[in-house]
Parts: C-alpha cells; structure tokens; sequence
C-alpha cells in the first residue's frame, strides 16, 4: 500500500519539528549552564531563556504525542 503524500509532508515537518527542538534544547541548557555567561545576563533576558527553555520542553512533549499518534493511528496507519 502506498503511503498518501501528505504522510510523507507530515514526516518532513515532524522531522524539521524535531530538529528545532533539539537545537533549542541544546541552546537554552547550554545557556543555564554556562555559569560565566548566565551570571551576565540580565534578569529579563534570564526570565525569557528560561521560558523558551519551558516552551521548547512542552513542545516536545506535543510533538511526542503527534508521532505516536502518526505511527500508531487508532484507525490504521497514514
């Protein structure tokens, strides 16, 4: 059975998804642990990374939920 094309669309974009997630992980943690550069920031610039960090976390969560979804469709695969 041939997958539809917007499954393959959809894997391009969780895959891209998945990416970003991961830079911005790799970014804000590198961000917080770098004690030499935290120490400098600004307070708002420290609320904001650290927010971002907590949206790139709940995004990833969704994003966790979506490829199972599309791995394992109640209805049968895409």
């Amino acid at each position: 059975m041939t997958r539809p094309a917007h499954a393959d669309e959809l894997a391009v974009s969780l895959l891209r998804l998945g990416t970003l997630r991961v830079a911005l992980t790799d970014f804000t943690e590198s961000l917080s642990l770098s004690t030499a550069l935290w120490d400098h920031l600004d307070p708002m610039t420290k609320t904001r990374a650290l927010q971002l960090h907590d949206l790139v976390m709940l995004v990833g969560e969704d994003l966790d939920r979506i490829k199972s979804r599309v791995n394992y469709p109640a209805g049968g695969a895409l």
